[in-house]
């Protein structure tokens, strides 16, 4: 009698978007949504069986050695106003909508008919010249081109240059986008070829004069805040402004997994946020981040943006207590500590329309209001653009040799279903992201001026969330044997020890086994299981935390052994480890004495292996001196910070049936299986065929249906193989099931193989 698979993996639907396990972190207070309380999938090419039918959309990369441009350069020379017009042009032509010659961004707009508004979404939040530089804010001759470009050819009405105040003192008077400080010191050694004068203003002031019927326009988003009668800030007369106070949105909730506000202290105080008339109510929202790295979020680029499109005259923190706040200080009132919270909410009221992302030169390590000698300053030259901007997010993490799933602002958006965040659903086109991928500084805190040694800030990789859990049971020490160790490789709710394995989602990387295992006191010890896939086989570390006694085995080897660890740090070991090409099991012991019980576990990079030597460090407040002061040497231990701690390329856990969970072909010595259906898509009928090839004998192929919410719908009568390898085929008629992704699986010789079937009415 064949053993059940209970836990099996649900993959994404071809027509919608589905999350994966979501992270939040260990010292929020709040009620988010579980990890794995959303649907799962590796976005492995070669474990989810993906081809290229599977691509969802597509991003534009354009360097400046592109062979199309009139003169191309090195990606290290210093390039012109025309140049960088060029550039812009071509990814803008090269990005085309789905199934036509039409450029995305024109093809966008255009479809929204007479009076559409687009507003363009710069990182700009200092007026030029003070303390900010190429790299830290979007550089002016892209957002010229980009706004001449929708000024000239397309049927915008309405076209606003967007930017907030600065960090420092702001007044009407003296604005970010009428100082005309472009050829002062920090500034005039970037952009050697602007007009001496040369202000923001003047690239709309000289599109108006070219389109004179539309309206083209700066707005300062710290004076665009809505009030409670539903008009923003800027167009309400003064004598109608007594009493009026900003409204609060509460955070969409309108995507497939219905997942609303994150934990912040904002949600907590006012259940929403006041947003922006100009970034909530337009047509097309162009967002035109610069691609960096800081602390906090990790990438600081598409999502990023977004945390100035709310006034400062709600979020300042200093001047008056009530509203209206200075609209010249800080958004200090926005919670930062939950960045990517804040960040995802703010995202979800309007996800950009189209991105276009600034990677002329970029700030690493500390990134944004840099300390030190911990941000660096990086030439790059190239530009992304696309409709996707999660897309677009995740191809800028791949630029920087980040994985877009180890981003938890990236996660957060494919589960409210805003875009594609797995990299072989994304297609690049243009020039090759190999050619301008380089090994990116990572932020590695700011605390002091220098540079600190290895600690567990350094940690990027996302830990497993995944696990199932055995136990409890009692031990003086840890070295008693409750379970066979070495050979462990269990299924949900098998028997062991006397214990069923059951399933558990963290909330983080830390597994709060007092939360998850009821009866754990004094000496109690839990077993945790996980798998961890590898395309290849590869090395690694173990990162491990723990509290109290913990040992770690992979594939039946103890890597970890430690004892009397009183206090959790997600990262108190590191350890070497060889990981085999496919599944790896991983096995984590723990005994408890305290309060406090749980660990954590990830097998990450060291860094090693990067290609960076030198960095230029770059220092707050800018100097004439910087950042063309002379570079610094990496050495051994700065790698294994700035570029180590990431989840290992082509890798992933889970924990699925052997073999990884949905590689549609999988040999195992004395078995090989392989599905195949037609027609795929299908309507209301589908041939199921299973190959299967044994050694000797003969034996049964059992085929299930599930649903995209991992339900059983049909279990299929079975088939019998045969030592010849003929197909042993059945047709499943789906009359009276709803359209959708379904997943086959077949089962035989104690092995099962999954395959997605969609069937469309």
């Amino acid at each position: 009698m064949r053993k059940r698979i209970k836990y099996i993996f649900v993959f994404a639907a071809i027509f919608c978007f589905m999350a994966i396990d979501i992270v939040t972190s260990r010292i929020k207070a709040g009620n988010d949504p579980s990890v794995d309380s959303f649907f799962y999938e590796s976005g492995s090419a070669l474990v989810d069986g993906y081809t290229a039918a599977s691509i969802k959309t597509h991003v534009a990369l354009v360097n400046s050695q592109h062979t199309g441009l009139s003169s191309p350069k090195a990606l290290t020379q210093t390039l012109s106003t025309a140049e960088i017009r060029e550039m812009v042009y071509t990814v803008i032509d090269l990005d085309k909508h789905w199934g036509t010659s039409i450029p995305e961004l024109k093809y966008t707009i255009d479809a929204l008919g007479a009076g559409c508004w687009v507003t363009l979404l710069p990182n700009l939040v200092s007026y030029p010249g003070r303390n900010y530089m190429v790299g830290d804010q979007t550089d002016p001759r892209i957002i010229q081109a980009l706004l001449d470009y929708i000024a000239d050819s397309t049927s915008a009405e309405r076209i606003s240059l967007l930017a907030g105040g600065s960090y420092g003192s702001f007044s009407a008077a003296n604005d970010i986008f009428t100082l005309s400080d472009f050829s002062g010191v920090g500034w005039n050694s970037n952009f050697l070829d602007l007009p001496t004068g040369y202000a923001l203003q003047s690239m709309v002031t000289a599109a108006q004069a070219r389109h004179t019927a539309k309206t083209i326009e700066c707005l300062n988003l710290n004076y665009n805040e809505i009030l409670d009668d539903g008009r923003p800030y800027n167009e309400i007369p003064p004598a109608e402004l007594a009493g009026c106070v900003p409204q609060i949105y509460p955070v969409p909730d309108n995507n497939p997994n219905a997942i609303g506000a994150l934990t912040t202290a904002n949600i907590a105080a006012d259940g929403g946020y006041n947003i922006t008339d100009a970034v909530k109510n337009c047509d097309v929202l162009v967002n035109i981040p610069v691609m960096k790295t800081t602390g906090g979020i990790i990438i600081n680029c598409v999502h990023k943006n977004y945390i100035g499109t709310v006034s400062r005259g709600v979020y300042a923190l200093n001047g008056t207590e009530t509203y209206p706040r200075d609209r010249g200080a800080s958004l200090e009132l926005l919670d930062h500590t939950e960045l990517v919270n804040t960040v995802s909410n703010l995202f979800s009221y309007h996800p950009g329309n189209y991105t276009l992302v600034d990677a002329l030169a970029s700030l690493e390590g500390e990134g944004s209001h840099p300390s030190g000698s911990k941000t660096g300053w990086l030439r790059r030259n190239f530009l992304l653009a696309g409709g996707d901007p999660v897309a677009v997010e995740a191809v800028a993490c791949q630029t920087m040799k980040l994985n877009p799933l180890d981003m938890d602002i990236i996660r957060w958006s494919i589960a409210r279903g805003l875009g594609t965040g797995f990299p072989d659903q994304i297609a690049i086109v243009g020039d090759s992201l190999g050619a301008v991928q380089t090994d990116v500084l990572a932020p590695i805190g700011r605390t002091g001026t220098t540079y600190t040694t290895f600690n567990g800030m350094h940690y990027l990789g996302r830990a497993c969330r995944r696990w199932l859990l055995n136990g409890p049971y009692t031990a003086a020490d840890n070295t008693t044997q409750h379970i066979n160790e070495a050979a462990v490789n269990p299924f949900a709710n098998d028997l062991e020890g006397g214990n069923a394995w059951t399933g558990f989602y963290a909330t983080q990387d830390f597994v709060d086994l007092t939360a998850a295992v009821a009866g754990t006191g004094a000496n109690s010890v839990v077993y945790a299981f996980t798998k961890i896939y590898s395309e290849t086989a590869q090395t690694g570390f173990v990162y491990a935390g723990g509290v109290r006694d913990l040992r770690i085995y992979v594939n039946g080897q103890m890597i970890v052994d430690t004892t009397a660890l009183l206090t959790y740090n997600r990262v108190t070991c590191v350890k070497g480890v060889t990981l085999n090409q496919g599944d790896n099991r991983i096995l984590v012991k723990v005994r408890r004495s305290g309060s406090e019980y749980g660990f954590s576990c990830a097998i990450v990079n060291d860094g090693s292996t990067a290609t960076r030597s030198t960095y230029v460090p770059y220092t707050y407040p800018y100097s004439v001196s910087n950042p063309f002061q002379a570079a610094r040497t990496l050495t051994d231990e700065m790698k294994r910070s700035y570029f180590g701690g990431r989840t290992l390329e082509g890798s992933f856990y889970h924990l699925g049936a052997n073999g990884a969970p949905a590689v549609e072909f999988v040999v195992d010595g004395a078995a090989d299986l392989h599905i195949s259906c037609n027609p795929n898509p299908f309507n209301p009928t589908i041939k199921i065929a299973v190959n299967m090839q044994r050694a000797a004998g003969s034996g049964n192929v059992y085929i299930d249906i599930y649903n995209a919410h991992g339900k059983l719908v049909k279990n299929l009568p079975a088939a019998n193989g045969s030592a010849s390898g003929r197909p042993a085929g059945i047709t499943w008629d789906a009359t009276g099931q709803p359209s959708g992704v379904y997943i086959v699986r077949a089962t035989a010789g104690g092995r099962s193989v999954s395959r997605r079937i969609c069937l469309v009415k």
